[in-house]
């Protein structure tokens, strides 16, 4: 029996709230630019731990069952500050950053690489750059409105949110943009009091 292929990548889910609508005002000002762009969906607005790429269905329950087996307490993060990849004189991707918790995030980051290792998925030889993507830029049409309004913004900060748990998902690619939807969720566990 052959076995299909799922794009599949771990992330953060940014909650919806005060700080994901902080996010939205930031898109509108992009957006506001005249730039070619495409916003990221406001239910698809999360940080990626890890992208896996295409990954064989009879894979997926292994890899549910080894990411299950990754113990982390919840933590706060902090996003403060947006750029872009890889510079402003061609940008390809509009980003907003992670001030304080980068290091539960680092932390976190290790903890699926290891599990990742153990099922026979190679570390990610990129490393981690934590960010949530917020827009994709088509072209080149208004950059430089596009850059002066990213470099104004640069220390803006959106808030704090609890990371209580991340998403083993699954991305299906359409010409509107890419749908995504959870396979599996693992918790932080509770200290004990």
């Amino acid at each position: 029996m052959t076995s299909g292929l799922l794009r599949i990548f771990i992330a953060v889910d940014i909650p919806d709230g005060e700080v994901k609508e902080k996010i939205r005002e930031f898109q509108r000002a992009v957006a506001h630019t005249g730039a070619d762009l495409k916003l990221v969906e406001p239910e698809n607005i999360h940080i990626t731990l890890r992208f896996l790429g295409d990954v064989a269905t009879d894979v997926i329950e292994n890899l549910k069952t080894e990411l299950d087996r990754i113990q982390f307490h919840p933590f706060n993060i902090t996003l403060k500050g947006v750029g872009v990849f890889p510079d402003y004189r061609r940008i390809n991707v509009v980003w907003v950053g992670i001030d304080e918790g980068n290091i539960g995030i680092v932390d976190l980051y290790g903890k699926i690489n290891r599990s990742l290792t153990r099922i026979g998925i190679p570390p990610d030889r990129r490393g981690l750059s934590p960010h949530l993507t917020v827009a994709r830029v088509r072209s080149g049409r208004n950059r430089e409105a596009l850059s002066k309004t990213v470099a104004g913004l640069e220390g803006v900060e959106f808030g704090s949110i609890e990371v209580k748990s991340f998403h083993l998902k699954k991305s299906t690619l359409t010409p509107r943009g890419p749908i995504y939807q959870s396979l599996h969720e693992i918790k932080a566990v509770h200290p004990q009091p």
